[in-house]
């Protein structure tokens, strides 16, 4: 969203900008759409750590970065994926991380590294984890080694 900041609805100009859409409606504060942002993240990810504690097979965690191309800026996202006992594949975003460049392979490394306390939180509700040797986050792990 542009990458405005939450103060921004404390803004005047933001302000008439929304009286004049609807007349009605009552910004909400920053502190308040901070409050929101955590309750929601929360909400999510006790559901998926309820999703994974659920799971009788594997699961295997993937990532992926890219680089965004109006910003040169680095995102990693690491992902739990397995199948539901109803057969369905269910594929989940446990974290999302800036890196800032260049992405060497050691900057992945601790990326990852520093990932690990939600890997780790998963994993404990889980009784096996796979990753494929051919994964980024693999090779960075063995880098480690």
């Amino acid at each position: 969203m542009h990458d405005y900041p939450l103060s921004i609805v404390e803004h005047v100009g933001f302000r008439r900008f929304v009286v004049g859409l609807q007349p009605l409606f009552q910004v909400p504060a920053r502190n308040t759409i901070k409050k929101d942002i955590f309750c929601v993240y929360d909400f999510g990810k006790d559901s998926i750590m309820k999703l994974l504690d659920a799971n009788d097979g594997r699961v295997a965690i993937t990532s992926d970065i890219w680089t965004a191309s109006n910003q040169k800026k680095g995102f990693m996202a690491v992902t739990a994926h397995f199948i539901n006992s109803s057969w369905i594949l269910q594929s989940h975003v446990l974290r999302f991380i800036y890196i800032p460049a260049p992405h060497t392979a050691e900057k992945l490394c601790h990326a990852l590294v520093d990932c690990s306390k939600v890997v780790e939180e998963a994993a404990t509700v889980m009784n096996e984890i796979e990753s494929d040797d051919d994964d980024i986050g693999a090779r960075s792990i063995a880098w480690l080694e």
